[in-house]
C-alpha cells in the first residue's frame, strides 16, 4: 500500500514538473522572438546606413531585381489548331495560358513575371514539345521542358 501512494507522489511531481517545464519554455521562446526582433531590426537600421555596395554582400535584395518584366512565348506551328502553355509559374496548365495565332502561322502570348529561371513546354493539338530555340532544354518530371530565363 505505500508503495502505491509513492508511485502516485512521483507522477503528480513529474506532472508538475511536466507543466512547470512546458510554461517555461513558451515564456523563453516569446521573450527570445521579441529579443530577435529587435536585434534584427537593428541590423537593418545599420545596413541601410552602410552604401549600397556593402548591403550588397548582406543579403539584401536590390528592388529592381524583383520587378516584374514582360516575357513574350511564341512557336511556329502553321498547321496547329490550338497551343497551350505549360509552365511552372502557371502551374502547369491549371490556370490556362492559350497562345494566339497570327497571320503567318505563328502562336505568341506575352505574361508578365519577376526575374527568374522557368520551365515550360507547348501543348500543340494536345501532343507535348519543348522549345527548341531556347537551346537549355531538360528532362523534367518524365518531360523534355524549355527554360526560360527573365532577367
Amino acid at each position: 500500500m505505500a508503495n502505491k501512494g509513492v508511485c502516485v507522489s512521483f507522477v503528480i511531481f513529474y506532472s508538475m514538473l511536466l507543466c512547470a517545464a512546458t510554461i517555461c519554455l513558451f515564456f523563453s521562446a516569446y521573450d527570445c522572438k521579441r529579443f530577435a526582433g529587435g536585434v534584427y531590426a537593428a541590423k537593418e537600421a545599420e545596413s541601410a546606413e552602410a552604401p549600397f555596395s556593402a548591403k550588397k554582400f548582406t543579403g539584401f535584395h536590390d528592388p529592381k531585381d524583383m520587378a516584374l518584366r514582360t516575357v513574350r512565348f511564341s512557336v511556329s506551328a502553321p498547321a496547329a489548331q490550338s497551343v497551350l502553355l505549360h509552365a511552372d509559374f502557371n502551374m502547369w496548365g491549371a490556370q490556362e495560358a492559350e497562345l494566339k495565332k497570327d497571320s503567318s502561322g505563328a502562336f505568341s502570348k506575352t505574361v508578365v513575371l519577376p526575374q527568374g529561371e522557368y520551365k515550360y513546354y507547348y501543348l500543340i493539338d494536345g501532343a507535348h514539345k519543348a522549345d527548341v530555340r531556347e537551346g537549355g532544354n531538360l528532362f523534367y518530371n518524365g518531360r523534355e521542358m524549355s527554360i526560360k530565363k527573365v532577367l
